[in-house]
């Protein structure tokens, strides 16, 4: 679900490091998590926030290959 927060956080941010964008990944899957829980819509599970960040992860990767192909065709 977080795969487009992964490839946008390090876009849009002066800050292009691997822990910043995942830090900001675990942060939204965790309000998302908690907000389901105050509010009784849905379920309060760790593994969608684990899923979540492998998410963030692979969208942070395909940041960086679209970095290194971008700097192939150059």
């Amino acid at each position: 679900m977080l795969i487009p927060v992964g490839t946008i956080i390090p876009c849009l941010s002066k800050y292009k490091k691997f822990a910043i964008t995942i830090a900001s990944g675990v942060s939204i899957s965790l309000f998302i998590e908690l907000l389901q829980l105050v509010t009784k819509r849905g379920l309060f599970e760790f593994d969608d926030i684990i899923h979540n960040t492998l998410g963030v992860i692979i969208g942070y990767g395909i940041y960086k290959l679209s970095c290194v192909l971008k700097k192939g065709w150059k």
